[in-house]
């Protein structure tokens, strides 16, 4: 791997991507992106909404959010599911 694909992965992870969704844009086999991400983590501390990426603000006492609000997290789900119909079509081929 380059480090033009090392910074791909980087960012698309960082835009809250999945490992098969990463894997279906850049065409490296999933399991090497797993291990990579494993071995070079992004940023464990950094709490950022999974769709827009802006900053999280937890309350204490409560579980960790994922994202800044419904309306993010209901567009992540409808961009997520769109594209498990689009690898489906591409594994039928």
């Amino acid at each position: 791997m380059d480090k033009y694909q090392k910074d791909e992965i980087y960012m698309l992870r960082d835009r809250g991507l999945l490992v098969s969704e990463i894997s279906f844009i850049t065409k490296i086999n999933p399991s090497t992106i797993q291990s990579f991400l494993e071995r070079h983590p992004i940023n464990p501390n950094k709490d950022i909404c999974r769709f827009c990426g802006k900053p999280l603000q937890h309350t204490k006492g409560k579980m960790k959010k994922t994202y800044c609000s419904d309306l993010c997290r209901l567009h992540y789900n409808r961009q997520k599911q769109r594209f498990m119909k689009l690898l489906a079509k591409r594994n039928e081929q």
